[in-house]
């Protein structure tokens, strides 16, 4: 068993002493809990003991103290009730508060803390309003006591000050680091502002939860306090008031624990944001399966001294996979008073024409009520491919496609009519698109191809991006309209076989443009309607041959009027080809049919 320590007897001065509270090994002080006898009540008796000239201090402090307390009277700072003198030194009598200091580090909430430093800026009040005013120049955690109303009172008036009068030499090492004002460190002349300092470091330490004995983690190099609030938990008008208290630069802090009190009463010190959100209700309306759908919510905190810290989930459903992903978010979790986010909906994974009701939550800080969103997706129809956009897509070919026959064979006629001479004749006739020669030169052959090609490719670039081709037919009309211009070179020039060649190229293979045209709104087109890229660039192939041949076939220019045997081919190709893009358009839609049926229990039920 742990020996009792023995405590000293004060009956003869009319106080039994009850057990110890507290030594100050430094100063020479132990405090005990005491009965005063006489008037039946606890009273708190402070001894300074070892009073010899080494510890001489000590004995100023308990005078200083003594002359201090019997001059005040507030519920927040215990009463000087006696003094005496024993063999165990020089005794002070006060009433006792059946209180716990603060460096016993207890947990207090935010508001808590607020009831703590208002409670605490009264008492400061008190003091700093006496003529003259009392700095009380050791404000911190083991001086303050706190009971389990929140009431506050502080205690140990050994180095008080009356006044601001500069301080001894002495007197410089006189409070404790990290609570005494960078003034008072420096023995500088002493305002009310220093206890402002020692409140806010105090509060500091309960905010952060931080030992008193370790407060100089939290000062940097240059002496200022360097710490961080818990911003769920904080506010920043908070944390703002609480750096202030403790700016190191005396005409930047509060000037009197009276301004620090007004300031702080119109803080929200742990208030909760207060959010709103562009939508309450997401309604998703899917047109096709496997569409990705997507909508965006805005968020906005009202109260702009609070940072909003938010995370989105999605509330699990019963129906849905242990790890949901048909449902995204978009920055799940954001810091900051304004944000928006996408909500994005793959209805790729879910059954086709239903309804499905979900629910996402917003949640908003720490231990606030969380948001709720509804959700409602209605999946689109199986995406099948479509026979009235194919048809469709053929007849509006059918047109630029004569356009394209007309303007080759209006090339061919036109050189023939215009040029008499033998050689330019062959040469026309052999630098048209059926060949590759012109004379005996390779060159100008493969220049035919290579700008063909180019206009072909132009063509599918145009086709791809508009409906109409009004774009690409302005090149050919062009070209056409300023014929003259090219004959004009011609004439003038000394070369001209190579002039004629070149004028041929360009004038015949710019129709490719618009045989590319054509290409590329099939494909365009076919696709949209519901087939795969691959299936839709075969049946564009299967239908650009077949309307090449019947185009063909039937220009009156090139043929004349149709001949019973053109008519005949004319309708096999076609119903060939009718046949073959039917074919194909009921086998890819079996086939996405069969796909969806096997894959109908792997989809989420609504």
């Amino acid at each position: 068993m742990t020996a009792m320590i023995p405590v000293p007897d004060f009956s003869e001065k009319g106080y039994q002493v009850i057990e110890e509270l507290g030594y100050n090994y430094q100063g020479g002080r132990i405090t005990y809990k005491a009965i005063d006898i006489k008037e039946k009540r606890p009273v708190v008796i402070k001894c300074f003991q070892f009073i010899d000239e080494e510890n001489w201090s000590g004995y100023q402090q308990h005078e200083q103290e003594i002359k201090v307390l019997k001059n005040l009277s507030h519920s927040g700072i215990p009463l000087y009730l006696d003094s005496f003198k024993s063999e165990f030194g020089f005794c002070l009598v006060q009433e006792y508060k059946a209180a716990q200091n603060l460096s016993q580090f207890s947990q207090y909430s935010p508001e808590q803390i607020k009831t703590v430093a208002l409670n605490l800026l009264d008492i400061l009040i008190y003091l700093q309003t006496q003529i003259p005013p009392i700095i009380h120049r050791d404000v911190k955690p083991e001086n303050i006591l706190v009971d389990e109303a929140l009431n506050v009172y502080l205690i140990d008036f050994g180095l008080a000050r009356i006044g601001g009068n500069d301080l001894a030499l002495s007197s410089v090492a006189a409070g404790t680091f990290g609570f005494m004002a960078p003034e008072q460190i420096y023995n500088k002349k002493l305002t009310t502002a220093a206890d402002i300092y020692g409140l806010g470091s105090t509060l500091i330490c309960l905010a952060t939860h931080t030992k008193s004995t370790d407060v100089e983690q939290l000062i940097d190099e240059t002496g200022r306090f360097d710490f961080e609030l818990d911003y769920h938990l904080y506010s920043r008008a908070f944390y703002q008031w609480l750096k202030k208290l403790v700016n190191p630069k005396l005409t930047e802090r509060f000037a009197s624990a009276n301004l620090a009190k007004e300031a702080l009463v119109n803080i929200n010190v742990n208030v909760s944001p207060d959010v709103v959100l562009s939508q309450n209700f997401l309604d998703f309306q899917g047109k096709v399966l496997g569409e990705i759908l997507s909508q965006t919510i805005k968020v906005k905190n009202l109260v702009s001294t609070t940072l909003l810290h938010g995370e989105w989930q999605v509330i699990p459903h019963l129906n849905d996979p242990p790890e949901q992903d048909w449902i995204h978010i978009s920055s799940p979790s954001f810091h900051g008073n304004f944000h928006s986010c996408n909500v994005e909906v793959d209805t790729s994974q879910l059954l086709a024409n239903k309804v499905y009701h979900r629910q996402i939550s917003l949640t908003i800080n720490n231990g606030l009520e969380p948001k709720i969103i509804e959700v409602t997706i209605k999946s689109g129809k199986l995406d099948l491919p479509k026979i009235n956009d194919i048809v469709a897509s053929l007849f509006a070919s059918l047109i630029p496609l004569f356009f394209f026959s007309l303007y080759s064979q209006y090339n061919l006629i036109f050189f023939k009519a215009s040029l008499q001479d033998n050689t330019v004749n062959d040469l026309m006739r052999i630098s048209s698109y059926y060949s590759i020669n012109i004379g005996n030169s390779k060159l100008l052959g493969c220049l035919n191809l290579m700008v063909a090609f180019v206009w072909f490719l132009l063509g599918i670039r145009t086709g791809l991006k508009h409906k109409f081709y009004w774009q690409g037919l302005i090149i050919p009309i062009v070209i056409i309209l300023s014929s003259q211009g090219y004959f004009c070179l011609f004439l003038f020039s000394q070369n001209k076989h190579f002039i004629m060649a070149l004028i041929a190229i360009v004038f015949i293979t710019s129709g490719y443009l618009i045989l590319g045209q054509v290409a590329g709104f099939l494909f365009k087109e076919t696709k949209q309607s519901g087939l795969l890229k691959k299936t839709a660039l075969k049946l564009t192939l299967i239908e650009l041959f077949s309307l090449n041949f019947l185009v063909f076939k039937l220009n009156p220019i090139a043929n004349g009027f149709p001949t019973p045997s053109n008519i005949f081919w004319t309708l096999v190709v076609t119903a060939l080809m009718i046949s073959i893009i039917i074919k194909t358009y009921q086998h890819y839609r079996h086939k996405i049919q069969n796909k969806y049926k096997k894959s109908i229990l792997d989809r989420i039920q609504g």
